[in-house]
């Protein structure tokens, strides 16, 4: 990955970390941050392949956004000394449902369970836990 778009990704994190931190000291108790969804397939990205190639190169930028957040808010519950910043991870969520066959591990976080129904859909049921 270009070393401008990674320290991109740095700066936006750091920002986003003092950010939680603020709004922790302003009073609230719970602050959930949602990590980035997969964005390589989406329409605005694929039309230049008209469709036919998604795009892994932003996928892996997303990825390393979300790496990022986690750590952050791992290191601001380690600093408060209690669980106060939750993840909850919409990338894993989003990919168990485009590939409902896959198990995903979640980044932090985030449980998800995918119950199927006697009908053939599925209902997603999701635990939130402190990153600790």
């Amino acid at each position: 990955m270009a070393k401008p778009c990674l320290d991109y990704v740095k700066t936006v994190i750091n920002q986003l970390a003092l950010d939680l931190k603020r709004m922790h000291d302003l009073g609230l108790p719970k602050i959930v941050v949602t990590t980035l969804q997969p964005i390589r397939c989406l329409p605005s990205v694929t039309v230049v392949s008209s469709y036919q190639s998604c795009n892994e190169y932003l996928n892996g930028l997303v990825r390393y956004h979300n790496q990022l957040l986690v750590q952050h808010v791992h290191e601001l519950n380690a600093q408060v000394g209690k669980p106060v910043f939750f993840i909850f991870n919409l990338y894993d969520g989003f990919m168990s449902a485009l590939k409902p066959d896959t198990v995903y591990t979640p980044v932090a976080g985030l449980t998800l369970n995918l119950d199927l129904m006697k009908d053939g859909s599925c209902r997603v049921v999701i635990f939130c836990h402190p990153c600790l």
